[in-house]
């Protein structure tokens, strides 16, 4: 009955990625000109190390005929973010009403006067055509959210970082493919824009202020999402430097899953669980013969579409890292989303209950 289940699982692993990667080959490359009003809305909290050089890049950017507004909301600093700020021209700089991030950004949207809100995050390094990349598919009035690409740097070359690098171009390419096959699930808040109206019709809490539920009510409510696959409009950001923070993270962004309502994220997240599941318990069982079938599946599924995602983000020795990452990601993954589901985790100092 194992070999079964487990054959099962990993065929329709199998199926699931090749979907993914089909998307991902058909993703239309867009460049256009937009002329509307747009406001770039950061929250931030404890960011005095990145904060100043973020608004430097986004008061250098190449607007061409949009009219940028940039909004940052801090999130109840304790280490001078926001007196760094005060001394800025050319930015609205408020305290957040509430606390945590979703807090600042509700608040960001309700102050904004753009018609499109565009989101990234205090640690992020922007390219300067970045904001009339994202903004240029809302030309089409039926477009409501349109998600960017997020890559990892890795400052001090760890093979650690460099994992991470492979993972989560995996996370952003399978995201990616997955709404050009019109089944959207997963985006990164750190690199996404949407419009005002539709924010504020959402009728979901806790839609309001969450990258993902935010998703799954404009994809409720039939609005078109595009993945927009522009090197112009890659955001970057740095790995997390020690396994301790890393595992943070993971579990801070496992933990929405038992809100999950969306049929595709449901469905995704359990097959993928349910694979990487599949090889762990064929090793623990001694089951060696069939874990090495199960692994040959996952690497033939997974191999031609890293191989692209790591071209797309110009992603070097990937093959190394990612050989590597298909003995480790099933421990890690099968982990992250158990524990998730009742360990605390903390967020910028603070403690938050699952």
């Amino acid at each position: 009955m194992i070999y079964l289940l487990s054959l099962g699982f990993l065929i329709g692993y199998f199926v699931l990625a090749k979907r993914l990667e089909f998307g991902w080959d058909n993703i239309p490359f867009r460049k256009e000109i937009s002329s509307a009003k747009v406001s770039v809305i950061v929250a931030f909290r404890n960011e005095k190390e990145t904060i100043k050089f973020l608004c430097e890049q986004l008061l250098s950017q190449n607007t061409n005929n949009i009219e940028l507004e940039i909004i940052l909301v801090d999130d109840h600093s304790d280490d001078g973010s926001f007196e760094i700020l005060e001394t800025l021209n050319g930015i609205v700089l408020l305290r957040s009403e509430g606390q945590g991030k979703k807090a600042a950004i509700n608040y960001g949207v309700r102050i904004a006067s753009g018609s499109i809100i565009l989101c990234t995050d205090a640690d992020c390094v922007l390219k300067t055509d970045w904001v009339s990349s994202m903004v240029s598919p809302f030309n089409d009035k039926a477009i409501k959210m349109v998600v960017g690409p997020v890559v990892l740097t890795n400052d001090f070359d760890s093979f650690f970082g460099h994992l991470q690098i492979m993972e989560f171009a995996s996370l952003i390419g399978s995201g990616a493919g997955a709404i050009a096959i019109n089944r959207p699930f997963m985006c990164n808040g750190a690199n996404l824009a949407f419009r005002k109206d539709d924010f504020q019709s959402t009728n979901s809490e806790i839609a309001s202020g969450d990258d993902v539920f935010l998703m799954h009510e404009i994809k409720r409510n039939k609005g078109k999402i595009v993945f927009l696959k522009n090197s112009s409009a890659i955001v970057s950001t740095s790995v997390k430097h020690n396994v301790s923070s890393f595992i943070n993270q993971r579990l801070r962004w496992s933990s929405k899953s038992t809100s999950y309502t969306d049929f595709d994220a449901i469905v995704i997240s359990l097959l993928v669980f349910g694979a990487n599941l599949s090889i762990l318990l064929s090793f623990f069982l001694l089951e060696f013969r069939l874990a090495f079938v199960l692994l040959a599946i996952k690497f033939l599924a997974d191999f031609s579409f890293i191989k692209k995602l790591a071209h797309f983000f110009d992603i070097k020795r990937w093959s190394l890292y990612f050989l590597s990452l298909q003995l480790l990601y099933p421990f890690y993954i099968v982990y992250i989303a158990i524990v998730s589901q009742f360990k605390n985790y903390s967020w910028k100092g603070r403690i938050l209950k699952k």
